[in-house]
């Protein structure tokens, strides 16, 4: 049979409430600090508040952007006039909808060949969270930079972004590999056309692939 532990009654009685016991510590601490504390809890207050203000304001601010945005993309056909549209989207710096509008402010740069323009959105858009749009960024910056024999900067960014998803992943291993083909680097080349063909066999272009390696 288990064994019976006896408890003593009066003593557990005369045990302090824990409960009580740290509430009257509360208010011992208040009444010796009293002053402090009416200094301190306007400041406390302040301070949730602006904070509170703040992240609303933040979220109004990123909504009113995306709608802009999209009304933007959506209706505007005159280039200049919608260059100007993402112009103002993009000089708002603390919305994410900022990064969007570079994104596509560097597709209408690419259109007129101005990649110096082009180059400096497309380093903005790539901290974008959204991985498609992540994902093109990069993708687009690599050719710039390669177009301009920029071969080590674009190297370097391929190899920052390796935690892409499919297709960016495997077609920005396929320019690495074009990269060192051009830079005369041609088994390194050839080792990652082979790493395609065997984890990326539905790449778009996996005929090119297999006929490089």
């Amino acid at each position: 049979m288990p064994r019976k532990i006896k408890v003593n009654k009066k003593k557990v009685l005369k045990q302090p409430d824990e409960f009580i016991s740290f509430s009257s510590k509360i208010f011992s601490f208040i009444k010796t600090y009293q002053k402090q504390v009416l200094i301190i809890l306007p400041i406390v207050a302040i301070i949730i508040i602006v904070i509170s203000l703040s992240s609303y304001y933040i979220n109004l601010n990123n909504k009113n952007a995306f709608i802009a945005l999209s009304k933007i993309l959506e209706t505007e056909k005159d280039i200049q006039k919608k260059k100007a549209g993402l112009l103002s989207i993009r000089q708002k710096k603390l919305t994410e909808a900022s990064k969007y509008a570079a994104f596509y402010l560097a597709s209408l740069y690419l259109f007129e060949n101005d990649k110096e323009n082009a180059k400096k959105e497309l380093e903005y858009a790539i901290s974008i969270k959204n991985s498609y749009f992540k994902g093109a960024s990069t993708s687009m910056l690599v050719d710039i930079l390669t177009s301009e024999k920029k071969y080590d900067d674009a190297t370097k960014l391929i190899d920052k972004n390796t935690n892409l998803p499919t297709p960016f992943k495997e077609e920005l291993l396929f320019k690495k590999a074009q990269i060192l083909e051009t830079t005369n680097k041609i088994q390194e080349a050839k080792a990652i056309y082979k790493q395609i063909e065997k984890d990326y066999p539905n790449f778009y272009l996996i005929k090119l692939v297999q006929a490089k390696k």
